[in-house]
């Protein structure tokens, strides 16, 4: 880990991962994902077919932006350039706020919920 920076392309146990910020003892990867794998995510991003092509990965692979923590990798394998890496932070504070968004609209559906819930036992009460 001595030596890992951002933008760091890192072979992990079962795949590769590209480093966006490092911890104490830890980095947080994202995953590249196959151009031959048909899962997509909206946090997927795509790896520049210059930059695919260089690490030998199919055309459209892609890069998964929700950061994962990493305690160790097998060896750091290249570079994805500053626009890339610039990218996948984009992608990663898109999906973030994605979150949040969902998560206060959940809550706030909950709410509303509960309270049409409240009002009608209440009525019901009364009646």
């Amino acid at each position: 880990m001595k030596n890992l920076k951002p933008g760091d392309v890192v072979r992990l146990q079962l795949h590769d991962a590209i480093c966006v910020a490092l911890g104490k003892d830890y980095a947080y990867v994202c995953t590249i994902v196959s151009g031959k794998d048909p899962t997509k995510h909206r946090a997927d991003i795509r790896l520049p077919q210059m930059e695919a092509a260089s690490f030998s990965y199919p055309t459209f692979s892609r890069v998964r932006c929700t950061p994962e923590t990493a305690m160790k990798f097998e060896k750091t394998i290249g570079r994805v350039s500053e626009k890339t890496l610039s990218d996948i932070i984009i992608g990663i504070t898109r999906e973030h706020r994605m979150r949040e968004i969902e998560q206060e609209t959940a809550k706030r559906g909950n709410l509303a919920h509960g309270l049409s819930g409240w009002i009608r036992h209440e009525r019901m009460a009364v009646a």
